[in-house]
C-alpha cells in the first residue's frame, strides 16, 4: 500500500542517524511507483546526517520527474552538502543535465551550500554562459553567496559579448562589494574598458570596483564624472571620495559635479 509505504518513508526521516541502516531501502524507494513515496524517500535522506556521497547520483538520477519530488531532492542535497562538502563535485556534474530546471535549481543549492569554492564558482562562473536565462540568473545569485571569492570570474566576464550576461556579473558584483574589506579587487585593464561599454550598469559596476584601487584610477574615475547616466557619475563620485586628498585639479572636477544636475550626484559629491 502506497500510503504505508509513504508513511514508513516519513517516519524513517524522522529518525534522521538512528535510521542510517536504511539508506539502501529508501534509495530504491526513490524509484517508487507512487511520487509521495519518492517525494518522503527524499526528504528523508536529508534528514539523515548523512556524511557520504553514496546517496547523491541517486538523488540526482531522481530529479525532474515532478515537483514535489524534485523540492524534497534540493531540500536533501542542500542538507548533505552542508553536512559533507565532498558531495559538491557530484552536483556540479549535474550542470551537463538537459533540463534547465535541474541545472538552474543545482546551482542555487550549490550558493546555499557555499562549499568548495575553488570549484564551484569556476563551475558557476560556466554557468553564466548557460542557454537559459533563468539557469544564468541562478548562477549569478549563487555567486554572489561566494562574496569576494567570486570577484575575478564576475570581472571578466565584462569580456562576454552578451550584453545580458555582462550585465548579471555587473550586477552581481554590486551586490558583493559590499562585503569588501578595502582591498583592491578585479583586473584594472578589464575595468577600464568597461567604462566604453554602452550598458551604463556594466559602466556603473566598474566605478564601483575601482573604487578599491587608488589613486593609480583617479583619472579614469574622473572622467566617468562626465558619464550621460548619472548612476555612473554618482558612483565615480563615491569611488574618489574613498581615496582620500587628491590633486588640485582633481578636486575642481570633484566639486563641479555639485552643480550636476542629478541630486543623487550632488549628494554624494557633498558626502
Amino acid at each position: 500500500d502506497e500510503k504505508v509505504r509513504a508513511n514508513a518513508a516519513e517516519a524513517l526521516g524522522k529518525m534522521k542517524s538512528k535510521a542510517q541502516g536504511a539508506v539502501p531501502v529508501l534509495i530504491e524507494a526513490l524509484n517508487d511507483s507512487d511520487e509521495k513515496v519518492r517525494a518522503n524517500a527524499a526528504e528523508a535522506l536529508g534528514n539523515m546526517e548523512l556524511k557520504t556521497q553514496a546517496v547523491i547520483p541517486a538523488l540526482i538520477e531522481a530529479l525532474g520527474q515532478n515537483r514535489l519530488l524534485d523540492y524534497s531532492v534540493y531540500s536533501a542535497l542542500e542538507k548533505i552538502g552542508k553536512e559533507s562538502p565532498l558531495v559538491v563535485s557530484d552536483m556540479i556534474s549535474a550542470f551537463s543535465s538537459k533540463n534547465e530546471n535541474v541545472r538552474a535549481n543545482l546551482a542555487r543549492v550549490l550558493g546555499n551550500i557555499k562549499a568548495e569554492p575553488q570549484i564551484t564558482i569556476p563551475a558557476l562562473f560556466e554557468l553564466l554562459k548557460d542557454k537559459n536565462n533563468d539557469v544564468r540568473d541562478s548562477a549569478t545569485i549563487a555567486l554572489t553567496n561566494f562574496g569576494l571569492e567570486s570577484i575575478p570570474p564576475l570581472i571578466n566576464a565584462f569580456k562576454y559579448q552578451d550584453e545580458t550576461d555582462r550585465e548579471k556579473a555587473a550586477w552581481a558584483l554590486n551586490q558583493i562589494s559590499e562585503f569588501n574589506d578595502g582591498k583592491p579587487w578585479g583586473d584594472i585593464p578589464i575595468l577600464l574598458e568597461a567604462f566604453k561599454d554602452k550598458n551604463w550598469r556594466i559602466r556603473e559596476s566598474a566605478a564601483i570596483a575601482l573604487k578599491f584601487h587608488g589613486k593609480k584610477v583617479v583619472p579614469a574615475l574622473i572622467e566617468a564624472l562626465k558619464d550621460p547616466d548619472y548612476k555612473v557619475r554618482a558612483s565615480a563620485i563615491s569611488a574618489l571620495m574613498n581615496m582620500g586628498s587628491l590633486e588640485q585639479e582633481q578636486l575642481s572636477d570633484l566639486i563641479q559635479a555639485l552643480k550636476d544636475p542629478n541630486y543623487e550626484v550632488r549628494t554624494n559629491a557633498v558626502l
